[in-house]
């Protein structure tokens, strides 16, 4: 009895149920929906204090019955809207984590729909630009495709490039080779700079000199319009040939002007291990005559010995077997005319009659 009076003071005399939550569709808010007619169920009966607490707290303890009293219809309102508001925090929690969690990606989402993968596209930027690029036209011809002007227009781009390579040479000192020069080569600065600058220069030219007839080729050939890629391999196969066979001057030459180059360099370092053994006459009565090392004699037998070697060897590279030039002034012209006589004037074994 103490137990019905107790449902009737907390529920009421017809008793109360728990209306469930119902989401409008037309609204983001919770409403509570009226429970279905039918045969009302009775609460469940409440648990006692004494129960809930536990038997660790002490009987005398607790809440007094007053403040017990008052959680009765207040309180079961107060439960329902308790986890309305406890519902829609949870929701609020979870769509602000969602748009933290979602911002780096969604940032950084394209604005273009994506590619379709069947399109087979480059990887390669440069592949790319060529996709893109429409076909070039094939340029007029500029020349005729036959091989005599096919060889000389790349004779022509050939010197053309290897004059380049030749034409910041400075010229020899004029008195390289002169009697004060051998008498005291230490005041001559830069005697061994410009010959090493020569040996640097001929050993270029020499190494370079088959790929730069062969670019000079393709661009001849580019000229005649030849696009083919076997007819092109056909001439430059034939061409190739011709100028192995011929240009065998032309790279004896080089060799002749590292000689000298050489020649120069290693004179100018004796010339100054014996500076002070070599005596100079500028009168010229007296000591070496000729063009050069006028006046200078060496100061006892081993100085002239020495004098005599250095120049031998000099003397030597500068006639080059009557290829060379001969004397000192003419060397920096002689550098690129030896080179252009034997690339027009190219020295063709013939060999012998048969008996």
């Amino acid at each position: 009895m103490e137990a019905e009076r107790a449902l009737e003071r907390e529920f009421g005399p017809e008793g109360r149920t728990i209306r469930p939550f119902r989401r409008d569709p037309d609204s983001s808010l919770v409403e509570l929906e009226d429970a279905p007619s039918g045969p009302e169920r009775a609460p469940p009966p409440r648990r006692s204090p004494v129960s809930a607490r536990g038997a660790h707290e002490p009987r005398g303890g607790g809440r007094s019955p007053a403040h017990a009293r008052g959680t009765g219809k207040g309180a079961a309102k107060g439960g329902g809207a308790g986890r309305v508001v406890l519902l829609l925090a949870i929701l609020g929690v979870a769509a602000a984590a969602a748009v933290w969690l979602g911002a780096p990606w969604l940032g950084s989402l394209p604005d273009e729909e994506p590619a379709d993968p069947s399109i087979d596209l480059p990887s390669d930027p440069a592949a790319a630009a060529e996709t893109d690029r429409a076909p070039a036209a094939a340029k007029p011809p500029m020349i005729v495709d036959s091989e005599d002007v096919l060889r000389e227009r790349a004779r022509e781009r050939f010197l053309s490039a290897t004059q380049d390579v030749v034409e910041d040479l400075p010229p020899v000192p004029a008195e390289w080779m002169g009697g004060s020069y051998v008498a005291l080569p230490s005041e001559h600065r830069g005697v061994r700079e410009l010959w090493q600058r020569y040996e640097r220069t001929a050993r270029s030219a020499r190494e370079g000199h088959e790929a730069r007839y062969r670019g000079a080729y393709e661009r001849a050939l580019d000229d005649a319009g030849v696009l083919d890629r076997v007819r092109r391999r056909t001439r430059l196969e034939a061409a190739w040939a011709d100028f192995d066979r011929e240009h065998g001057e032309a790279r004896s030459h080089w060799d002749r002007v590292e000689a000298l180059a050489v020649a120069g360099a290693q004179s100018h370092d004796a010339l100054l291990e014996a500076e002070g053994l070599i005596l100079y006459d500028p009168s010229g009565s007296t000591g070496r005559t000729g063009r050069l090392a006028t006046g200078t004699r060496g100061r006892d037998s081993d100085a002239q010995l020495l004098l005599e070697q250095v120049m031998q060897v000099v003397e030597a590279a500068l006639a080059a077997e009557g290829r060379g030039p001969r004397q000192p002034s003419n060397v920096r012209a002689w550098v690129w005319d030896g080179f252009l006589d034997a690339v027009t004037r190219p020295t063709v074994e013939v060999p012998p009659a048969l008996p």
